[in-house]
Order: C-alpha cells, then structure tokens, then sequence
C-alpha cells in the first residue's frame, strides 16, 4: 500500500513495540471520527500493497480504524479511507434523490501497522450497507357506499323499495414512504381528500302489515260493481308505495275523460261529501257494512250527500282533478276492517 506519491516512510519518535498478532489486532482509542452518511458502490477494484525495502519487516502510518455502527471492521489508509468513502457514496446516490445512509460509518485516526491495513474492496466487502429513502407518494382510492336501511310503514311487510342508488365516493391519500435498500419498511398516512363525495344507498324496509280479506272472495266481491262502469280508463297510479313523492298511495288512481260518471260500488250509507282538507278535493266516501268502506277523491262534482242511502250503480258524483291532482282521474279506496287495502284486489285489473 503506497502513503503517498513520493513519501518517505518513517517511524514515529519514542514507536511502541508492534502489538502481537490476534484476531482483532486494533482497539478503539479516542480520535477524530467523521460520520459519513454516504454508501456501497457497485463494484470496487483492488489497491495495489505498499513496497517498502527489504529489510523492514513491519512499518507504521498514520492511518484509521473503520467502524460500522459502532464495531471495528478493519483498518485502512488515508487513500482507502476516501476510497470507501466515495464507493458509499456512489451507492446511495444510485437510490436516488433523497437517500442516506441508514447506517453509521465512521474513522478513527491512529498509527496502524502497514500489514494490518486492508484494502478498501475488503472494507466494502465486510458492509451490509443499508440506505434509507424516504419520498411522499398519492394514491386514489375508492370510498365504498353503505347500503342504509329505514324500517318505514309506507312499504308492506317483506317488501323493500331502493329509493336512492348508491355511488362509491373517490380518496386522494398522501403517504410517508420509507424504504430501505429499495424495499418499503413502513408508510404513515399525512393526509386524505374526499375527492368525490360517497353516496349511500337508501332503501325502505317494509312493515306495513297488508289486509287479510275475506277468503270467500266470490261472495263478498260479487256484490261489488266497478265505479267508472265500462267507460274509457286505465291504471296512472298503483296502490302502495310512490316513488316520486315518497307516499305511500292508499289507493288506485284510474285516468278517464272529465265529467265521467262515477258509481258507487255497492249499496251504502254515505259518511263523508264534500271538500276534503286533505288534498283528495271534492270527495265522497260510502259505507257497506260488513267493514267495507269505499271513497271517490278528486271529482269534478258531487250528487250525494252525508246520510243519503245508495243503491249499487247510483251515480255518487264525475271525474274531475281537484284537490291534489295533475290531472282527470278517480282516485278509488278500499278500506277493510279499518285499514287501506288494494282495490284491484277486489274489482281487478283495468
């Protein structure tokens, strides 16, 4: 190993004995210690050994003793000190901007026997050199829409009503990245932004219990006429849930002509006719006994009054739109035993 270009080598004044050879030949002593956040090249050539004259059997030179996160790894010379110390840093430079030395490697100055100093090549042989990358890195994400469920007695019992679809919402999350010789060894959240809000899908769960009718339907239903007769009609509007105003509609909207004459069902006692407050507009509700009630919503005019005896097939009033209405229809209801039942059950589809 050569000190120096021309250099004359030289022991020291007052040179101690050379320490006897053993398997740590060095101990630490108190020196300059320069740390180094640098790290391993990808290869390292030899250095060439000192040539000192034949009869000189042991040399010394000022030299330093290598540590590696606080242990002895060897010692070397001025010029395989900055070897590795330029072999580690043209590795962690390889890793990128950012990186550093998750390692400590420091030197030790001290006079060292020449046959004890080793090459750099050796040195960076004996370090399992660690470097540390830290970087900020965005990821997207989806935010999962929740199903939610609202118990509601607008919908009937084992029924369930979607009334608003779901939509996964859109994270932007920012983490901390560390690395360590190119492998992630931990990530720490710094932020998260709701890029696109999530939305829930809403659905109704039914606990409307429905009306249990008379099972001889033959009997009871054949005393039963339908109101509009055979003029022109269909159905607008079903009985049961409503999606668009969320209603429960307890009964059945059939859109005729205006002035289309309406009936009543079946023989009666008139209970209600006149103006509803409700939004049914001029309305006449009939009751049949054997708990049958029926009612007739939003007619252009009204014949009967409150008291009056109905035969079956006499005329109660015309289809019209008042009240709560868009347009002309009768809006017909069943009701049972007190409760709302669908009134296609009895007098069918249309």
């Amino acid at each position: 190993m050569t000190a120096g270009a021309g250099a004359e080598l030289s022991e020291p004044a007052d040179l101690p004995a050379a320490p006897a050879p053993a398997a740590a030949p060095w101990e630490a002593e108190e020196g300059e210690v320069t740390e180094i956040l640098v790290t391993l090249p990808p290869s390292f050539a030899s250095q060439p050994k000192a040539v000192f004259e034949e009869d000189v059997e042991e040399k010394y030179i000022y030299g330093y003793e290598v540590k590696f996160n606080g242990s002895s790894v060897g010692l070397v010379s001025e010029k395989d000190k900055n070897a590795v110390n330029s072999a580690v840093r043209e590795k962690v430079e390889s890793f990128g901007e950012g990186a550093e030395l998750a390692d400590t490697l420091t030197f030790e100055g001290k006079f060292i026997l020449v046959s004890q100093s080793s090459f750099a090549g050796e040195i960076l042989s004996r370090l399992e050199l660690s470097v540390k990358t830290v970087r900020c890195e965005s990821r997207y994400s989806a935010e999962k829409a929740e199903v939610i469920q609202t118990p509601s007695d607008k919908v009937f019992l084992g029924d369930t009503v979607t009334v608003a679809e779901g939509k996964d919402g859109l994270l932007l999350s920012v983490y901390r990245v560390t690395e360590i010789n190119g492998k992630t060894v931990s990530e720490e959240l710094i932020s998260r932004t709701e890029v696109e809000k999530k939305q829930d899908k809403l659905v109704l769960v039914g606990e409307r219990v429905p009306v249990s009718l008379p099972a001889d339907k033959a009997e009871v239903y054949g005393g039963f006429i339908f109101p509009l007769a055979d003029a022109p009609c269909y159905v607008s509007s079903t009985f049961g849930y409503r999606e668009f105003d969320d209603s429960f509609h307890n009964g059945t909207d059939y859109a005729a002509d205006f002035g289309t004459p309406v009936y009543s069902a079946a023989d009666g006692v008139v209970t209600f006719a006149g103006e509803d407050d409700t939004g049914f507009g001029n309305y006449v509700q009939i009751d049949h006994g054997n708990g049958f009630v029926t009612g007739y919503a939003h007619l252009s005019s009204i014949a009967v009054r409150p008291g009056d005896t109905v035969r079956q097939g006499d005329q109660v009033g015309s289809v019209g739109s008042t009240g709560y209405s868009t347009g002309n229809h009768l809006h017909l209801l069943v009701k049972y035993s007190g409760e709302y039942t669908d009134p296609q059950a009895i007098f069918g589809s249309r």
